[in-house]
């Protein structure tokens, strides 16, 4: 009778070229993530546009310098993601071949608004900013998952706050406003508002951290810090919109710990968006009551901004070509401003992000970018039975998209732009929170010989 029997070769040769097969696995690994997370880096700093030595005064140019260090760092991204792409081909093409219909529609729509455009130069820059900003922010996403992507997010946050302040400690005459914004602080930002936006969403970021927890040990000391610094800036810089942000925010948490017991997508979810609304429309009117007020008290228009009057000039716009638009990031160009709004003062943004989306890329386009953040919103606010990490997480991202929504009203260049807020929105929207599957471990090899019995 034959007895097949398996005999493993484990020779001291064997055991060294299996060792180095897998220390070579664990090295490769080590280095894709050091590359992506110098790309995340990389893109969270483009986008929050970060630099020394911007004006005081945000219209008075001589920001040259600040503007080439910007466009390093994002012309930078495009060899380090097709290094990227080089390494892991067989993963991006399986990321191409998984790729929504709706962000297909949305892209379609992009595209299609850079060939109607009014200015085709700005609107193809504006694209190319775009895609690499999405694709850098995603990639990390995808291949990580949640948990380890906002970690990364999270150490770039607090490291980002404490540096802000000490920035405006040490050189008060870049990080302090002056002109019609005397008084407000813009840190290491180009605007007061980028500023706020930026550490509103931080503030969250930092707050919600699990992996780092508040106490009386070294990173706890760090958090705590770092989140009174990302409190202080938002404060500091004077920001409705921004301060709104923290107060919608605190209200969902509220309402996400108070809907936890709820097995009901329906009721969980129009709870959550029931408080939120509420919150949103008891700040504004209190803010409106405080604004009006202080404008009467120096004979000035209650809005201040005159956002009404500018609003009436640009929805007729929107009527005259409703499919594509005036093209791609058009009405984020100041001179097309001049070109189609009557103002007293110097009117360089639509605010409102919806009412810029329409502009720049149509009605169609608009709609189809806010009904895939809406799909995502809600599945992420439905019950899930996952596990308490990425229960956090969930709540994380529910708060920074409800919060981008709510702001997009009020200010410009919340989406599709590449700016301040716009990666932090993309890490936020895909639908899985694990990491992506990983490569089979190497297996050593077996030498099989026959014997017989």
């Amino acid at each position: 009778m034959i007895h097949p029997m398996t005999l493993v070769n484990d020779s001291p040769s064997h055991r060294r070229a299996a060792q180095a097969k897998v220390s070579g696995a664990v090295r490769r690994e080590s280095q894709l993530k050091a590359l992506l997370t110098t790309i995340l880096i990389l893109c969270l700093w483009r986008a929050s546009g970060m630099s020394y030595g911007y004006p005081s005064r945000f219209d008075e140019g001589g920001s040259g310098d600040n503007v080439f260090v910007m466009k390093a760092l994002l012309y930078s991204l495009i060899p380090l993601i097709l290094l990227y792409a080089a390494l892991e081909a067989g993963r991006v093409k399986q990321m191409i071949q998984k790729t929504p219909i709706s962000v297909v529609i949305i892209f379609t729509a992009c595209v299609a608004s850079v060939f109607w455009s009014i200015n085709m130069g700005a609107s193809t820059r504006g694209l190319t900013a775009v895609s690499l900003i999405t694709i850098a922010a995603l990639m990390y996403r995808l291949r990580y998952g949640a948990a380890d992507t906002w970690n990364t997010v999270y150490t770039f946050m607090v490291v980002s706050a404490i540096a802000n302040v000490a920035y405006t400690i040490v050189f008060p005459q870049f990080a302090i406003m002056g002109g019609a914004y005397q008084g407000m602080v813009k840190g290491m930002f180009y605007h007061k508002n980028l500023m706020g936006h930026f550490f509103s969403l931080g503030f969250f970021i930092i707050f919600l951290n699990s992996q780092h927890r508040y106490g009386p040990t070294f990173h706890g000391v760090v958090k705590t810090v770092a989140t009174a610094c990302a409190l202080g800036l938002v404060v500091l810089a004077r920001s409705s919109t921004a301060l709104m942000m923290i107060g919608v925010g605190m209200t969902v948490i509220v309402g996400l710990n108070a809907t936890r017991a709820l097995k009901s997508k329906p009721a969980r979810v129009g709870l959550i968006l029931g408080t939120t609304v509420v919150m949103a429309a008891l700040i504004v009117v209190s803010y409106n009551i405080v604004i009006a007020t202080i404008a009467e008290a120096f004979g000035k228009d209650a809005t201040l901004s005159g956002r009404s009057n500018i609003w009436d000039q640009l929805l007729p716009l929107v009527y005259d070509r409703p499919l594509f638009g005036y093209g791609f990031a058009v009405f984020r160009q100041p001179e097309v401003f001049d070109q189609f709004v009557r103002a007293s003062w110097n009117v360089s943004s639509t605010h409102s992000t919806y009412l810029e989306l329409c502009l720049n890329i149509g009605v169609p386009g608009a709609a189809a970018l806010l009904f895939l953040i809406l799909v995502r919103l809600f599945a992420k606010i439905a019950p899930s039975p996952a596990s308490v990490p990425v229960q956090r997480q969930q709540r994380l991202e529910v708060i920074i998209i409800l919060l981008v929504l709510v702001a997009s009203g009020l200010d410009a260049g919340m989406l599709l732009a590449p700016i301040v807020l716009w990666p932090l929105i993309v890490i936020s929207l895909p639908a899985s929170f694990e990491a992506a599957p990983a490569r089979r471990p190497l297996r050593r090899p077996a030498f099989v010989s026959r014997g017989v019995a």
